[in-house]
């Protein structure tokens, strides 16, 4: 049970983000970056997870989860430092470099070695709890930090607020040393290890594309699953440079952070409670998209604006929600891990290039930007209309 709780403490502590809501505030006053500069950083630092995903499993595959996931939060603790002693360019991209390395050596050791602890102190029938409280921890972190950070920065000073994540970071990155290093050889029908990563990551495109090769049917609904929210997380890039534009104060910057997270709160709790089919429900979550960015684009308030984003995120950012629950029912059991892993992939490519995108184009201005966003969502709209008639014919046949 030891490593359970540690698991869900650290999962919380790990996501007290304090920067988050004045980050493109850090990287321009403290740092003297453009905001040019930090699209690019932001780009770069999703192409670095990317690439990390691979070799770093080898780490967990090879060796140990807890190693993997010792040396992710010790790489996390240098990437905190160098961004609060970062003086340059060429700085916060090593200081990027290494909080993805920590992004990519926890993300498949962590919830391996939870789920196997999970497995040795027999309450594998209450994984679902489990899991569910762990994701929760993790929300419930960032919905603290994107609350405080603006008023911890405020009262300690925008240049500390790094020291301060960091000082933060240190506590659960000791915790990870005391947990024991599971390996489940198992009873019955419990898997020791659930699979290589390295190979599973090194497949998962070919597989991917095997999927929609053999099922054709599916092909729009994985470009919507990656596309669409890719183009809403950047609702997430653009409240700071719109709040940056409208002069307010640095309280409001941790205030709307929280209302995009609470956006998609809301939103998930009302999904469930939606009667529209599958092709309804697209159509309608899209144009939404696509007035929200209009609006964003044209009218120039704070509080217009607010609003905008916070729809953008709670729709755009919650779409797998309603999306990935009928996408299920068309795809048998050996297709589903590979299909939402190879579309996880593809969304994280997809954003990695609007990012860099944004970079070139947001030198005009930020509405610019929201008006081209606005047209690719409208774009996409029209691309994805034919996603009516494959769900009717899908619709109508058995589970595939």
């Amino acid at each position: 049970m030891r490593n359970i709780w540690i698991s869900l403490i650290s999962k919380f502590m790990m996501s007290l983000h304090w920067f988050a809501p004045v980050l493109l505030l850090y990287y321009q006053d403290i740092i003297g970056l453009s905001i040019s500069d930090f699209f690019f950083v932001q780009a770069i630092f999703t192409l670095f997870v990317f690439v990390l995903e691979i070799p770093t499993g080898f780490i967990a595959d090879r060796f140990s989860r807890k190693l993997s996931v010792v040396l992710g939060g010790l790489s996390g603790l240098v990437g905190l430092w160098f961004l609060h002693i970062a003086y340059s360019l060429n700085m916060v991209i090593l200081a990027e470099f290494f909080l993805a390395l920590n992004l990519a050596l926890n993300s498949g050791a962590f919830e391996s070695l939870y789920y196997e602890s999970l497995v040795r102190a027999n309450k594998l029938k209450q994984y679902p709890i489990y899991l569910g409280w762990l994701k929760n921890l993790h929300l419930g972190g960032l919905l603290v930090s994107v609350l405080s950070g603006s008023f911890l920065a405020v009262y300690f000073g925008l240049e500390n607020i790094f020291l301060i994540t960091f000082l933060t970071a240190i506590v659960p990155t000791i915790m990870y040393f005391f947990l024991d290093d599971v390996s489940v050889t198992s009873k019955g029908n419990l898997k020791a290890n659930r699979g290589s990563e390295v190979s599973r990551n090194l497949q998962v495109f070919k597989d991917l594309w095997s999927v929609l090769h053999s099922k054709k049917e599916v092909l729009f609904l994985a470009l919507d699953s990656a596309v669409i929210p890719a183009v809403a997380f950047m609702s997430i890039w653009l409240y700071q440079p719109f709040l940056i534009g409208y002069e307010v104060s640095i309280l409001l910057f941790g205030f709307l952070h929280a209302g995009l997270v609470l956006a998609q709160m809301l939103v998930n709790y009302l999904v469930k409670h939606i009667t529209w089919d599958l092709a309804k429900y697209l159509k309608y979550s899209q144009l939404s998209m696509f007035a929200g960015f209009l609006v964003l684009a044209l009218v120039p308030n704070v509080i217009v604006s607010s609003l905008a984003l916070m729809l953008i995120a709670g729709v755009g950012l919650t779409r797998s929600t309603y999306l990935n629950k009928e996408i299920q029912l068309h795809l048998e059991d050996s297709y589903r891990a590979t299909f939402f892993s190879g579309v996880g992939m593809l969304n994280m490519l997809v954003r990695t290039a609007l990012t860099f995108a944004i970079g070139y184009i947001i030198v005009w201005s930020q509405y610019f930007v929201a008006f081209v966003l606005a047209l690719l969502i409208l774009a996409l709209y029209f691309l994805f209309q034919r996603q009516e008639q494959i769900i009717t014919n899908l619709s109508k046949k058995k589970l595939l």
